[in-house]
């Protein structure tokens, strides 16, 4: 990326998260000026390493939006959302993963990813405890049936999802036979996070 090209993602995702420029100055150690100074005056010409690995944690970007070489930044960066958000709804952590397998899952758009831990056993056999999933943020319209990661309530859940091709409709089913499927609702009643495109699981 060129160092405009940088700035110009900075500052988007500064207005985009809503901290103005000191604030963020101030949450990476450096003074309340700093930011305005290498966003408007181009000083710095480039972040150093450390200011700018503290503000990829802090806005949840890839090192190389920010102007990292390519050969220090080999992750994306994906959200991690847990099964229970906090008071205020925001995702606590990251997960560095492979670049070109991240963008192979998510045509090109690996922001559009998140990651899941998956809890219990309402979906086994087909997922386990411990297992960690992707989903992929849909496109509007798009939902079919699969493996998706639904926000319900305050909750984060992995379902599968069966369309009725009669009604519209939207079965919502536990691959596990001992949970019993919802009634059928609208899909325009769900929250739903993305369809899961991957799976990690350790093997004993």
């Amino acid at each position: 990326m060129t160092d405009d090209e940088v700035r110009a993602r900075l500052e988007e995702r500064l207005r985009a998260r809503g901290l103005n420029l000191a604030a963020a100055s101030r949450a990476i150690g450096r003074n309340p000026a700093y930011l305005q100074q290498f966003l408007r005056r181009g000083v710095p010409r480039r972040l150093p390493e450390a200011e700018r690995r503290a503000l990829a944690r802090l806005l949840d970007m890839d090192e190389a939006e920010l102007g990292a070489p390519p050969e220090l930044s080999p992750a994306a960066t994906v959200h991690v959302v847990e099964g229970v958000t906090g008071p205020d709804g925001r995702r606590s952590r990251s997960l560095p993963f492979d670049r070109e397998l991240a963008r192979s899952l998510s045509d090109g758009r690996p922001e559009r990813l998140v990651a899941y831990d998956v809890e219990g056993d309402a979906m086994a056999p087909t997922l386990r405890p411990g297992d960690q999933v992707l989903a992929c943020a849909l496109p509007s319209g798009r939902l079919r049936d699969g493996l998706h990661l639904l926000a319900v309530d305050r909750d984060h859940l992995v379902r599968r999802l069966a369309l009725n091709p009669v009604s519209g409709r939207v079965a919502i089913l536990c691959d596990n036979p001992a949970y019993p499927p919802l009634p059928e609702q609208d899909p325009s009643a769900l929250s739903v996070l993305g369809r899961v495109v991957w799976l990690g699981r350790r093997l004993d």
